[in-house]
């Protein structure tokens, strides 16, 4: 289904109103001052996978192998072994600007395809939690 507008007043230009030229002071944040780039913010991530103590190892370097392929930066990834039963939990804490969020989601979506994981969440840390991250 398709609308049409049909007002006459904003079809054609108005006298007075900006018509098509940008001004040489829209283009900068302030009026004879450059551009300044903003550093990006990066938040931090915590990534829990729980899969079989025999599997452990190959889940955490297939999480390493992704976090390395799309420049996510790692603060910490381990496993921790349940000793009195067979799974394991793979924690891994990462910290990634808006725009490498959506790499997160994708990475997240490969990895819950793996079929060596029972399950897989991930949530949002403060960034006391997800301390100081060096690229993996």
């Amino acid at each position: 289904m398709q609308f049409l507008l049909l007002l006459p007043e904003l079809q054609r230009p108005r006298e007075g109103i900006f018509m098509g030229r940008v001004a040489d002071d829209a283009r900068s944040n302030v009026v004879g001052h450059r551009r300044t780039s903003i550093p990006a913010v990066r938040h931090g991530y915590q990534i829990l996978a729980l899969c079989r103590n025999a599997d452990a190892r190959t889940v955490a370097d297939s999480m390493r192998g992704e976090f390395e392929a799309s420049g996510i930066e790692v603060a910490s990834l381990g496993v921790e072994y349940n000793s009195c039963g067979a799974l394991a939990r793979v924690c891994a804490r990462v910290r990634c600007s808006n725009p490498e969020r959506a790499g997160l989601v994708r990475l997240m979506n490969h990895l819950s395809l793996m079929p060596e994981l029972r399950s897989i969440q991930w949530e949002s840390i403060t960034d006391a939690a997800a301390g100081q991250a060096t690229r993996a």
